[in-house]
């Protein structure tokens, strides 16, 4: 399988079921959520049942990370080609599809856009496809979709949907569909009110077994990085308690679709992945990462209750940021250090039955509640 089969393979494959948020009729006429990350922002809003509904896997919702086809008549658009003969040069066999939907983040009373990157070639490398119409969707409370409007990808590939305020608070999805070839990627969207508890942790050698593996993963995109002991069981106990869950990852916003596949692949709760504009690591990721947790506690308000990490980095970027050594988890060669908790053997099983399972469920805001997922 070539490369660019690959990744389309990685992002329209059925990795996993999803559903949750609420519909598009729905909509309110309050604030919507604040800027996510490093050229993240806005919001969009998708289908779900209320809390006590029994889900199914035979509605759109319950295809994230997966994006229907307008082949499949799913989407009323039609393949119409590249608009520019640079799109279509560097649409060619062989370069990989890169997708840098971001994920949306943040107070639900502030202005709303979704913001992406459309290109193409290495994930390391990859060249803006410029001039091209960008359509996004979402889909109703009855499981129809519902066309949002479009927008145009500047001179680098980077394109802007401004939705104004518009949607309420929870888990949402939007689809950035492209005439051109057919294809699109999902804009996660998460709007929590101020005093939401949190979650965070990083990815690479956190979750999974070592940085390694995404070395690996950068090399050969068909490989699946291995993860620590029990990682997913760590996450999943912390969800299942009623905290929302953020991912924080040195990487960059060209990884983000098979990011995106890993974590559904190993089941773990949807919540923001927030990455970088470019691979940052060492001093780059301590800067980056302190702005994000900065941003998450003094710009939404929301409790950070465990961070989780392996580097050096990821140490100093929760110290300068403010958060509590006791409930800084470390693991990895890192384990411990600047009086941080460590995770020894790369195992987070006793961690989770002596520290998470014996802790208190969430207490989140009124009206915030973990929403059904169809899995």
């Amino acid at each position: 399988m070539n490369l660019k089969n690959l990744c389309v393979f990685i992002m329209l494959g059925a990795l996993g079921c999803r559903g949750g948020g609420r519909g598009i009729d729905d909509i309110t006429s309050g604030g919507a959520g604040g800027a996510g990350g490093e050229g993240g922002a806005g919001g969009a809003d998708d289908a779900g049942p209320d809390a006590d509904t029994t889900l199914t896997c035979e509605t759109p919702q319950a295809r994230f990370p997966t994006c229907p086809r307008p082949a499949e008549g799913e989407f009323p658009i039609e393949i119409e080609g590249w608009q520019t003969e640079t799109s279509a040069m560097r649409d060619i066999e062989g370069n990989a599809y890169v997708y840098e939907t971001t994920d949306t983040y943040g107070l639900p009373d502030g202005a709303q856009a979704l913001i992406g990157r459309l290109s193409r070639g290495g994930a390391l490398a990859a060249a803006g496809l410029p001039g091209e119409v960008v359509r996004l969707f979402t889909w109703s409370a009855t499981g129809d979709w519902f066309d949002l409007g479009t927008a145009e990808s500047d001179e680098r590939g980077y394109y802007r949907f401004d939705l104004g305020s518009a949607f309420g608070t929870g888990e949402h999805i939007a689809y950035a569909t492209f005439p051109g070839d057919g294809t699109c990627g999902p804009h996660g969207v998460f709007l929590w009110p101020r005093g939401t508890q949190v979650i965070l942790t990083d990815i690479d050698g956190t979750l999974t077994l070592s940085d390694a593996e995404l070395t690996r993963q950068i090399g050969d995109p068909s490989y699946v990085p291995r993860e620590n002991t029990s990682s997913p069981e760590l996450v999943r106990a912390w969800y299942e308690k009623g905290y929302k869950v953020i991912y924080l990852s040195a990487r960059p916003h060209t990884l983000r679709l098979p990011t995106r596949a890993w974590l559904e692949l190993k089941d773990l709760p949807y919540g923001p992945l927030i990455t970088a504009n470019s691979l940052v690591f060492g001093e780059s990721a301590r800067v980056y990462k302190r702005a994000a947790i900065q941003q998450l506690v003094n710009e939404f308000g929301w409790e950070i209750v465990a961070a989780y990490g392996n580097a050096g980095s990821d140490i100093q970027a929760y110290e300068d940021a403010g958060h509590p050594k006791d409930t800084t988890f470390i693991i990895g060669e890192e384990a411990g250090r600047s009086g941080t908790v460590a995770i020894p053997d790369n195992d987070y099983t006793q961690h989770i039955q002596t520290y998470v399972n014996p802790h208190p469920d969430a207490r989140q805001p009124a009206g915030l509640v973990q929403q059904p997922f169809c899995r």
